[in-house]
């Protein structure tokens, strides 16, 4: 009743003989899909480095973003400051 898994040097795929060719075509299938979503982008990690680079961009995008808007607001209260000095 309880199969278990298999070790690791037992799952190689020429191991198969009845499912290899079926196996195959399923891991090229796999392999050759793209996340949609940005869910799937966040579990997807099958190629790491392109995992690591895209989630980065997307920090990247989103600070310059937060600091552009920050950044903006500041320079319109120097401004209104400038030409509505406190004191007088």
């Amino acid at each position: 009743m309880q199969c278990g898994q298999l070790p690791t040097k037992d799952r190689k795929i020429g191991n198969f003989k009845y499912w290899h060719d079926r196996l195959v075509i399923l891991k090229e299938a796999f392999d050759n899909t793209e996340p949609k979503g940005v869910m799937q982008w966040w579990f997807d990690r099958r190629k790491r480095v392109q995992w690591y680079t895209f989630w980065v961009a997307v920090l990247v995008l989103i600070l310059t973003v937060f600091f552009g808007v920050v950044q903006s607001i500041e320079g319109g209260i120097q401004a209104y400051a400038a030409l509505h000095p406190a004191g007088s």
